[in-house]
């Protein structure tokens, strides 16, 4: 029996035995599951419980969720969608008093945060043969191109600082608004100048980096993990094209990070985690349909009239939602440096 579809069933039997708690509806939900698949047995049980189409989702989520930068970013300030969170945006000091004199009264300052509701979709079409005759490899190709599409579109709104958002649809990048430091050189001196500098403005703003990541493209991390030191040490010798650690932090390597401007260009982003504010639904919305009607085009229109019909060409329709929104709790909670494709050069 499939993993996914084994924990479900302990999760039903556990309910229903009131080793978890659960409120009358799941309770209800759990027993029918139960009693169905106890029914299948009969001839006259005229329904089949398909594994494979039950493990579908969870096996997509577990497929996209470590492609994302976000999926790696385990340290995030989660929220809820639509809840104002109060943000301090100026602190209170003290003072030394004298006998007998009074204390003073400092004042704190505060302003609100929202996370709206963001949506991600995307829709894969295929035809109808290909689903029926192809099973499991048309399966294994939906899958892969949708966790590619969703996962490559997350990052690049993630992270590029060119995207300023779209007020009540998206949120503005992490970097959107923060001024990047310009690379100053190829020397391990200029990486270290550059690097401190960066380092220097969380310090200046009162923001460790206990949850500080980088996140860099893979060519850029095979070549800091190739510079050599005069003495033929590997001068960042626990960094790898897979990540590892860069100047005490660890490193996610993607190749979703945005180039600034020339298809050369790299960017070495620094987020602190702890000031980022991701509210995420934590799931995903599949649905697959052989009867709408569908506008082929990457940028669709609200209220075309040039429509295709699934049904009357033959075709299968997946479409996948996610819901998840992200804001900065401070603004310099994430700085980088840009065209570090001059180091090592």
């Amino acid at each position: 029996m499939n993993a996914y579809v084994d924990a479900a069933l302990a999760y039903c039997r556990a309910v229903v035995s009131g080793d978890v708690a659960a409120c009358k509806w799941v309770k209800l939900a759990c027993q029918r599951q139960l009693d169905d698949l106890d029914r299948e047995i009969s001839p006259d049980w005229p329904w089949l419980f398909d594994e494979q189409k039950a493990a579908r989702p969870c096996e997509f989520i577990e497929l996209l969720r470590p492609q994302t930068i976000l999926g790696r970013l385990s340290s995030l300030r989660r929220v809820p969608f639509n809840i104002r969170i109060p943000r301090q945006t100026a602190g209170t000091t003290g003072t030394f008093v004298g006998e007998g004199l009074p204390a003073p009264v400092k004042k704190l300052d505060f302003d609100n945060i929202t996370l709206p509701w963001s949506k991600a979709s995307t829709i894969c079409v295929i035809t109808a043969e290909l689903a029926k005759l192809s099973n499991p490899s048309a399966e294994a190709l939906v899958r892969q191109d949708l966790v590619d599409g969703i996962s490559q579109y997350l990052d690049k709104r993630l992270i590029d600082p060119a995207y300023p958002g779209v007020a009540n649809v998206s949120p503005a990048s992490l970097t959107y608004g923060v001024t990047p430091r310009q690379a100053t050189g190829a020397t391990l001196a200029a990486i270290d100048a550059d690097v401190r500098y960066i380092m220097t403005q969380f310090a200046d703003a009162e923001l460790g980096l206990a949850t500080g990541v980088w996140v860099m493209s893979a060519s850029l991390a095979i070549r800091l993990s190739m510079m050599r030191t005069n003495q033929d040490f590997k001068a960042f010798p626990d960094l790898t094209m897979n990540g590892g650690t860069f100047y005490g932090l660890p490193v996610i390597v993607s190749n979703n990070v945005t180039p600034s401007g020339s298809p050369g260009d790299q960017h070495l982003i620094l987020i602190n985690q702890a000031e980022v504010l991701l509210a995420d639904d934590n799931q995903m919305m599949i649905d697959v349909s052989t009867e709408a009607s569908l506008e082929m085009n990457d940028a669709p229109s609200g209220g075309a009239t040039s429509l295709r019909s699934l049904w009357q060409n033959g075709l299968m329709g997946v479409k996948v939602d996610r819901w998840i929104h992200w804001t900065k709790r401070r603004s310099q909670a994430v700085q980088f440096i840009d065209k570090a494709q001059s180091y090592a050069s």
